[in-house]
């Protein structure tokens, strides 16, 4: 409780815009369907002609075509460390077709993915995604990598319904409490239940006002901890030895620890 009330009077850090880049890139995304490539004989992505803000369609022909889902990709340059979440606002005027949407982003050799849903009344809903919602798929190189975005919806009936997006962006939490997210349970049979404990986690700190960061702890390095008073474990029974080591030269420098469950 020490810990928590400590960084909680270190003060909560308000969401901000990504830096100019990165919003840039996100803008042009929403601005410029050529940007993405529809896969699996998925008809392409289409501006909405004078909408204000920016409004991307996809059509998604579940009537028609045989396979479960329908998706596009498009390339992006994006960091997701360090506490951003990347956030936008979906609409469908019949959702009932879609299962769900899935927002997969793309790193290394492999993908991270969180399932999103359309609002059931057809109105616009802002989605949230943090970091400690994306599951790894494959062999992603780290979420500090991510080169290509992908919108997937799943069909739940066989009948052609439509979604758009808009207003893509990051937001950023600087922080003076660092989540160690356990990524290095990716293969294993605790990697559900180590990215639960994340999530716990997270949304505790949150409720009592404490903003916090995340990084992996497949690789963790002295500058990750720049400006860190409080490192947190929510569930992390294989940290790397130079995962270990790191944290211990932090503790040594006075740095404070916070861990749950199994500490190695």
């Amino acid at each position: 409780m020490f810990c928590l009330a400590a960084a909680a009077a270190m003060g909560t850090a308000a969401a901000a815009l990504a830096a100019p880049g990165p919003a840039s890139a996100l803008a042009e995304l929403i601005r410029d369907p050529s940007l993405w490539s529809a896969r699996n004989d998925t008809p392409p992505a289409t501006a909405i002609e004078s909408a204000q803000p920016p409004v991307l369609n996809f059509n998604c022909p579940f009537a028609s075509l045989p396979d479960r889902r329908v998706f596009w990709d498009a390339p992006v340059a994006l960091d997701l460390e360090a506490g951003r979440s990347f956030r936008f606002e979906v609409a469908s005027p019949d959702p009932a077709p879609i299962r769900r949407l899935t927002v997969y982003f793309r790193s290394g050799q492999g993908w991270y993915g969180a399932d999103a849903y359309p609002a059931a009344d057809g109105d616009w809903k802002t989605i949230r995604i943090s970091t400690t919602d994306l599951r790894p798929e494959g062999r992603p190189s780290g979420l500090h990598a991510i080169d290509r975005i992908r919108l997937a919806a799943w069909r739940g009936d066989a009948v052609d319904t439509s979604f758009q997006v808009r207003n893509f962006g990051l937001d950023v939490r600087p922080a003076p409490v660092l989540i160690l997210r356990p990524d290095s349970l990716a293969e294993t049979a605790e990697a559900g239940a180590g990215r639960a404990a994340a999530r716990r986690t997270a949304r505790i700190l949150e409720r009592a006002g404490v903003a916090a960061s995340f990084r992996s702890d497949a690789a963790l390095s002295p500058a990750d901890l720049t400006g860190i008073h409080l490192v947190v474990l929510p569930h992390n029974p294989a940290l790397p030895p130079a995962t270990l080591e790191t944290i211990a030269d932090f503790l040594r420098s006075g740095g404070r620890l916070l861990g749950f469950y199994q500490v190695p």
